[in-house]
Formats: structure tokens, sequence, C-alpha cells
């Protein structure tokens, strides 16, 4: 519990009426939006609410708002995502063309799997620090060598050539993050789901019942 005896993993308040704001249609919509409006800064936003900031814009435009006070800056922060999405997108895709090309099949993992399965109507709704990618223990080395390759460089050691990686990740380990050097950008190499979950072929299990799509 916190301070105000509400346990942390949910929503504050203020949290509750962004995502009603956000989420919710016509006059319930629009009073949760003057509510949160009146009181939030948005310097000082938290991070879990500025990531709905894509969702809130598209949200007043479908209500018809256009103009008001934070208007212009959420307007600005919705477009910022969608431009840092693309980009990671594009990059993500050349790597992903390389896999499928020496027939490695990745599992899109979190926000990737919902931006790169359609499942928002543009790619900058779901805000995304990085991409995560699981692959079959069996392609993990040529995997590895596919992101240096292109320009990733990992942020953390690298199990050593011939070892198996499942000694690698029995120490808490479940990815390695992998860095472009000129963007900055990320994307995390899974070989397990959870950290918490090591049980083997678990995850093989999930590869092959995955849905497949392109683009």
């Amino acid at each position: 519990m916190n301070a105000q005896g509400r346990r942390q993993y949910l929503p504050s308040p203020e949290q509750e009426m962004l995502l009603k704001a956000s989420l919710l249609e016509g006059h319930q919509a629009l009073e949760a939006w003057q509510t949160w409006n009146e009181s939030v800064n948005l310097d000082s936003l938290d991070p879990q609410s500025y990531r709905m900031m894509p969702l809130l814009h598209r949200n007043l435009s479908r209500l018809g708002v256009s103009f008001g006070r934070n208007f212009m800056k959420i307007k600005g922060i919705s477009r910022l995502c969608w431009y840092k999405n693309s980009l990671l997108i594009a990059s993500l895709k050349t790597v992903l063309d390389k896999m499928n090309f020496l027939g490695i099949s990745p599992l899109a993992l979190k926000g990737t799997a919902l931006v790169l399965g359609g499942y928002y109507e543009n790619p900058g709704l779901r805000p995304m620090l990085d991409a995560d990618l699981l692959v079959p223990k069996k392609d993990w080395q040529q995997s590895v060598g596919i992101l240096i390759d292109s320009g990733w460089q990992p942020k953390e050691p690298l199990p050593e050539t011939g070892c198996d990686p499942d000694l690698y990740f029995l120490c808490g380990r479940h990815s390695v993050t992998f860095v472009q050097k000129d963007s900055h950008q990320e994307i995390d190499l899974h070989l397990r789901v959870f950290q918490e979950l090591a049980l083997s072929g678990v995850e093989d299990h999930m590869i092959s019942r995955a849905t497949h799509f392109s683009g």
C-alpha cells in the first residue's frame, strides 16, 4: 500500500481520470478531460500518464476537441511518439528481414507485437521504449550475430561463443539489450519470456503457436 492506502499497482485517481478521458466516449470522456486537464501539469507528468498522451489526443480529436489548455502540447507529444515509433519499427523490420532470410522466426513481444500486429490504427498510439523479440534457443547465437552485423551493440556482456545460453540465463537474466549506436534505439533479444520463468520448452511452445503476420 502507498501512503493513501492504495495498492501501488492500481492507477491513482488522476490516472483513472486520464484513462476515462482517453478511452470513454461522449460526455463522460469530455467531463473526465476537463477535470484532468484543469489539475495537471504536463511538465511534471508521471511516465505512465505520459505514455497515454497519444490515446488521449486520438480520443479528443474524435470528440471534436481541437484547442484549449495543454491541447497543443498533447498533440506535440503524440506526434513525437509516432515519429519515434516509426523509426524504431523501420529499424526493427530490417533486422526481421535478415532473420527471416536465414530461416529464423522470432516472436514479437509486448508493445512490439501489438504495433506490428496492427492492433492500433497507427503505430504512434502505443509508445515503445524498445522492441522485444523472443528467439528459439537454437537460433540465439545466429540472431546475436545478425544484430551485431547490423550495427547493434549489446549493453551487457554476452555469453561466450559455444556456451549454452541456458547457463547464461539461469543467473536471473531473460534477455539482452542491444543498442544502435547512432539512433540509440534498443532491441531486447529474449531467450526467456519472463525472468521468473525458466522452464525448458515453454518458449518454443509459444513460438509454435504464434500468429504470423507480415507488413
